[in-house]
């Protein structure tokens, strides 16, 4: 989507989210952090799992959560007490974090609020771009802030962001021409249309037998993200 920032790498970020995406076979949006942790063999410990004076010690760390590597496993401690919404972008700002490197470059690989404030804003653009991809709002129609927000499930504070960014690619061509070419939108074929109430294929893609068996049989489908609601293609 562009550099705003001249300190991050921008399109290193979106194409290192779409190798992880490719990679672990995705083609369902909203993508489930919690599927997608588990993919990559992230543990995943919630706060209230831990012991009064343990809960306290992390809450000092940070109030969202914060991800740790223990020889090789990466854990990620997020705050169960907090909104799903925040939940959800807390995780994946800590899965990029991880995706990113990040944390080999501290001795006690450890990642908190405290890190630095470029690999903070790094990790957002992570979480932001795999919560709300600007092809597919675009290729969604999102022109608006609650639009955003209740097609993606994310805040509207997240939303604002995303609108943001959205409003820049519709007035320079060359932008828009770079969004609508990312290979995001070949990688992520089925969503969930909140007004229809039903599962939808993105407009002018391709989907194989193969795509549809793997959507029918998709965790995300069943266990997580809408588990009351049945496919009805058009």
């Amino acid at each position: 989507m562009g550099k705003y920032r001249k300190d991050i790498d921008y399109d290193f970020i979106e194409e290192n989210a779409n190798d992880m995406i490719e990679d672990l076979g995705e083609i369902v949006f909203p993508l489930n952090c919690f599927n997608v942790a588990r993919k990559l063999g992230i543990s995943l410990k919630e706060y209230s799992d831990y012991r009064e004076e343990d809960k306290a010690f992390l809450l000092s760390i940070s109030n969202d959560g914060f991800c740790v590597k223990k020889i090789n496993q990466f854990v990620i401690a997020y705050n169960d007490e907090n909104p799903e919404v925040r939940i959800k972008f807390t995780i994946w700002h800590e899965i990029g974090h991880i995706q990113l490197g990040h944390l080999d470059s501290f001795a006690d690989n450890v990642l908190s609020v405290s890190t630095s404030n470029k690999l903070e804003k790094e990790a957002d653009y992570f979480a932001r771009y795999v919560l709300a991809p600007l092809p597919l709002i675009c290729l969604l129609g999102c022109d608006s802030v609650e639009k955003i927000a209740t097609s993606c499930k994310i805040s509207h504070q997240c939303a604002g962001y995303v609108f943001d960014n959205y409003n820049k690619a519709m007035v320079y061509p060359s932008l828009k021409s770079k969004i609508m070419n990312n290979r995001i939108r070949e990688l992520l074929k089925f969503y969930f249309s909140p007004e229809d109430g039903r599962w939808e294929v993105f407009s002018k893609r391709r989907v194989s037998h193969k795509d549809i068996n793997r959507f029918l049989s998709s965790e995300e489908v069943h266990r997580y993200l809408f588990p009351q609601t049945l496919l009805s293609p058009r």
